[in-house]
């Protein structure tokens, strides 16, 4: 075993995580204006928006896997979340904006990123997917052209307080509408 592999699950995010998503967003963006607890609890309960957990897995599913975690992580701990909502009125063609994606350093480079980011985008293929990515974060701006994502402009000054640029990118619809 490493120290970086880890058993986690995806599933919903819920507004008792609120707390735990502050945390977090304070430790992996704290060199910006990270989202409080309120704001959690606010974008959570938003109708049009869709939230999802990463958690390190249950104390049978790991002993199951032979799996030991690091000692700072437990079983059920959130690690990781991702928000997306959907923009525009019903019936129009979708169009959906990647609000948050953070996963915890402990568990980083294992691949749950990548897994928490497609699970998010299920769903979204009959609409273009737009986010936001700082500029200097080269991993994420790779995970997200892998994901077919292209790169079509740039923010000047877009994450403070610091100021650092973001890079806005697109995913055109994966199907055609019908």
């Amino acid at each position: 075993m490493t120290t970086r592999e880890c058993l986690c699950r995806i599933g919903p995010l819920y507004l008792a995580d609120a707390p735990a998503c502050a945390e977090l967003e304070a430790n992996v963006f704290a060199a910006e204006s990270p989202w409080s607890e309120q704001s959690f609890r606010e974008e959570i309960n938003q109708p049009a928006t869709h939230y999802l957990a990463l958690r390190v897995a249950s104390a049978e599913d790991l002993a199951e896997a032979q799996i030991e975690v690091e000692p700072s992580l437990e079983p059920g701990q959130l690690v990781g979340f991702a928000g997306c909502g959907q923009r525009g009125a019903p019936g129009d063609f979708p169009e959906y904006e990647v609000l948050t994606i953070a996963v915890s350093p402990k568990v980083q480079s294992c691949g749950w990123g990548r897994a928490l980011f497609s699970a998010l985008l299920e769903g979204t293929e009959q609409g273009t997917v737009f986010l936001e990515v700082r500029a200097d974060n080269e991993r994420a701006i790779n995970l997200y052209k892998s994901c077919g994502f292209e790169v079509v402009g740039i923010r000047p000054n877009y994450y403070q307080p610091i100021g650092t640029d973001a890079v806005v990118m697109r995913r055109p619809p994966l199907v055609s509408e019908r």
